[in-house]
């Protein structure tokens, strides 16, 4: 249970949700929960509340997360997100950075299009608060995952390259 809770963990990155998690958690939330107290008693995580928590030093993440395989990666990711997805209905900005992050790596479990239209709205909130790198971040991301896309949509590529290209302009580039 604790391996487990460690590999999710890592899979959501250095700060987590625990009550996320739980929610995304294949055991379920109680296997989850209780692995999180073993990894918490072995000093591998903090847990500040039920919506915040933390390994204690990136390497610990980093050595369970890149001991992953690619397959059970995407499938872990695309479990956080849409995760984050279920939740995100009760939320008045919902947290479209993570959903364009987690579905984007979680292209192998076959969620290209989602991937794709959560990171143009991610491009399309961080261009309008002014965040014209992380626009440009997130349009480039776009790209790279319609190139990926068969057929092709000559549309959707074009209206990328026009984002992307604004968001870069706008960046001095």
């Amino acid at each position: 249970e604790c391996r487990d809770a460690l590999v999710l963990a890592s899979v959501a990155g250095q700060e987590f949700s625990p009550a996320l998690l739980e929610r995304a958690a294949e055991s379920g939330a109680a296997a989850f929960a209780d692995g999180l107290h073993e990894a918490r008693a072995q000093r591998l995580v903090v847990v500040e509340s039920r919506d915040s928590a933390r390994f204690v030093h990136d390497l610990v993440r980093e050595i369970v997360y890149e001991d992953l395989r690619p397959g059970v990666r995407a499938r872990l990711h695309r479990r956080i997100a849409l995760a984050i997805e279920a939740t995100q209905a009760a939320q008045l900005e919902p947290p479209l950075s993570a959903l364009a992050y987690h579905f984007g790596r979680a292209v192998l479990g076959g969620d290209l299009a989602k991937a794709i239209r959560y990171a143009g709205f991610a491009g399309d909130r961080a261009l309008g608060a002014l965040a014209f790198e992380e626009a440009a971040e997130h349009y480039d991301s776009v790209l790279g995952l319609l190139e990926s896309m068969l057929p092709l949509d000559g549309l959707a590529q074009c209206r990328a390259e026009l984002s992307a290209a604004r968001a870069h302009f706008l960046c001095g580039r």
